[in-house]
């Protein structure tokens, strides 16, 4: 008897480190890419320097897992599908990288700088949504304003941007996001290079 209960107990606890070596589905980790220096149409005078953010973004996507929207009421978030940096600094820089390659200038700062910099435009992002649906379309609003070194507002825009999506799954989703980000880089490029001529 006592070995049958211990054959049973050996064959027991197999089991359980059998089941605790089990694979789980590895996670997945994204991020933003910049414009490479190929895309850039404006130049602006170097005597200018810029200041991007505050970036804010809307507060479900203060997290690591990417926003899958299922239904327009209702958000899926992957355990196995992240960001690999906190969101607000991946768009804080990618949008930083991409002004400086579309404004040809590296004279960009992003917030919080120095108070002694002389910061000639700043501009202020509020990002509400940025999600998408896997196999469908990716979607970012953004509301964003342009102020001058006095402190006056001298552009004020709301950005509503969807993007289809090529490929299913994340990486789609992703490469989709990523194509709405640079849309509103242009944006705000366009609006910049203006009262910087």
């Amino acid at each position: 008897m006592k070995k049958r209960t211990s054959a049973l107990f050996v064959a027991g606890l197999c089991l359980l480190v059998c089941a605790g070596c089990a694979r789980t589905a590895p996670t997945h980790f994204y991020l933003l890419q910049p414009l490479s220096g190929q895309a850039t149409q404006m130049r602006t005078p170097d005597k200018y320097l810029f200041g991007i953010g505050p970036v804010e973004i809307a507060d479900y996507l203060k997290r690591q897992q990417i926003a899958n929207r299922i239904e327009e009421n209702e958000i899926l978030f992957s355990d196995f599908n992240s960001w690999a940096e906190p969101l607000d600094r991946c768009v804080t820089r990618v949008l930083s990288e991409n002004l400086s390659v579309l404004l040809n200038t590296a004279r960009i700062e992003t917030y919080p700088w120095l108070p002694s910099l002389p910061v000639d435009y700043q501009v202020r992002v509020r990002i509400v949504r940025f999600d998408g649906t896997t196999d469908a379309e990716a979607v970012l609003v953004a509301y964003w304003s342009i102020f001058g070194r006095d402190e006056a507002m001298l552009v004020d825009r709301k950005s509503v941007i969807t993007e289809k999506i090529d490929l299913g799954g994340f990486d789609g989703l992703v490469q989709a996001q990523n194509r709405a980000l640079e849309k509103l880089s242009r944006e705000i490029a366009s609006e910049l290079h203006a009262p910087a001529r």
